[in-house]
């Protein structure tokens, strides 16, 4: 017979309350049963925490990429409205605004 808790945690009271109700049975939790679903229930919180450093690592990365992107993007309109629309200067170099052309 199996009985399913509604709440996890309370395992421990419920064998021991039930043990004694029921001499003539074998009440175990399902850790007793079952020690290798516990093992792998440790291993894949381990490989949980892996892939969310990974998603966060990568989450990190594309925030690092849209602030380059924005910040080249100002970068270039500045340019733009200093210098003018036909000479550019390269990454870097703000040209002056007087000069040869």
């Amino acid at each position: 017979m199996t009985i399913s808790l509604h709440s996890i945690g309370i395992e421990d009271r419920v064998v021991s309350e039930l043990g004694p109700a029921l001499p003539d049975y074998e009440v175990d939790s399902w850790l007793t049963l079952n020690p290798e679903f516990a093992q792998v229930m440790d291993l894949s919180i381990a490989v949980m925490t892996f892939f969310d450093f990974i998603v966060v690592t990568m989450a990190c990365i594309l925030i690092l990429i849209i602030l380059f992107r924005y910040a080249l993007t100002k970068w270039v309109i500045l340019q733009y409205v200093l210098v003018g629309k036909n000479r550019l200067a390269p990454m870097g170099v703000l040209q002056p605004l007087h000069g040869p052309r």
